[in-house]
């Protein structure tokens, strides 16, 4: 019973992260090439609840499908998008499993995978697509503006932290709630 409950929670996981990305595509942003990221929310919840193997399985689910169904696939902004989006999340799992989460908490954790996800985006975008230094005269408003979303995604990831531990009876050694090892997994 409860590998089927983990199977439905990730696919739940998945499901949800592809409307956040269909969502957040049609919200107005200061720039055509900036996303504010908002479906990394479930990747950070998914890294510190099921690890970093199920993290990159719907992180994949979440590019391809979301991608797909804005029509964007294997476009420019999609191999930029998630080249950027898996080397953030591998910067996310070495805080988190290297360091054991040592000296940040989940919102740094967040502006440190936006910070790289952002820059490796223009790296990328320089080297594949745009090759012209000019480019990089947008990387410090590309890496404010991941502070700010990373700081925000942080938040969000903090406060379903405790969910995840409380009500839904999630292990997160890590990041423990207090009170939350006594949960029972709802349903």
């Amino acid at each position: 019973m409860e590998r089927v409950r983990k199977i439905v929670m990730i696919s739940l996981l998945a499901g949800i992260a592809v409307v956040i990305y269909i969502v957040e595509s049609m919200i107005p942003t200061p720039s055509p090439w900036l996303r504010y990221g908002f479906s990394h929310i479930i990747s950070l919840f998914t890294l510190i609840f099921y690890g970093v193997g199920v993290t990159y399985g719907i992180f994949a689910v979440r590019s391809v499908v979301g991608a797909l169904l804005v029509g964007k696939l294997f476009s420019p902004t999609f191999i930029i998008g998630i080249t950027g989006g898996c080397v953030g999340i591998a910067v996310m799992a070495v805080i988190v499993y290297g360091l054991r989460g040592r000296g940040l908490g989940l919102v740094g954790i967040s502006v440190c995978g936006a910070w790289i996800n952002s820059l490796v985006q223009v790296v990328v975008a320089f080297f594949i697509f745009i090759r012209h230094p000019e480019i990089f005269m947008i990387l410090p408003l590309f890496l404010l503006f991941a502070v700010i979303t990373g700081t925000v995604n942080g938040i969000a990831v903090f406060s379903l932290n405790g969910y995840g531990q409380r009500v839904l009876g999630l292990e997160n050694r890590f990041f423990p709630v207090e009170g939350a090892g006594d949960a029972q997994p709802a349903g």
